[in-house]
């Protein structure tokens, strides 16, 4: 593990935060951590996918649960720029791949955490399964 790519993803990852609190100075509505924590709570319950996220009943923690996986995942999106780029990376930094990367962590939620919890509008909704 290394500490200069932890660094890097908490430091992208509170980026983020101040963005979101930013748009919250104008009364736009971002990112709900507690339904992230109600999703990944579920997780090790064997639900992986919500009917709707809202309409699940809140765990307990779910809120800290959200934050620690948001911290967890921004974190994680760095490790997968160092794995893509190498290690050099780390010291010779550029700002294309980490951009390319930073619009794949914009957009994948869309496409994986939004059809997870049945909200996403980007998603090819299927049939829905009784493991749903």
């Amino acid at each position: 593990m290394d500490i200069k790519t932890i660094i890097i993803g908490v430091g992208a990852t509170f980026a983020m935060d101040i963005w979101s609190f930013i748009l919250s100075l104008f009364k736009i509505k971002s990112l709900n951590y507690s339904l992230l924590g109600r999703w990944v709570g579920c997780i090790p319950k064997g639900k992986f996918f919500q009917d709707k996220i809202f309409n699940s009943p809140s765990l307990k923690n779910e809120l800290i649960i959200g934050w620690l996986s948001h911290c967890i995942i921004g974190i994680s999106f760095v490790f997968l720029l160092v794995f893509v780029c190498g290690k050099d990376w780390l010291t010779n930094l550029t700002l294309q791949p980490a951009i390319l990367i930073g619009l794949f962590t914009i957009v994948a939620p869309f496409f994986y955490y939004a059809a997870c919890i049945w909200i996403g509008n980007c998603i090819i909704r299927c049939t829905k399964s009784n493991n749903r």
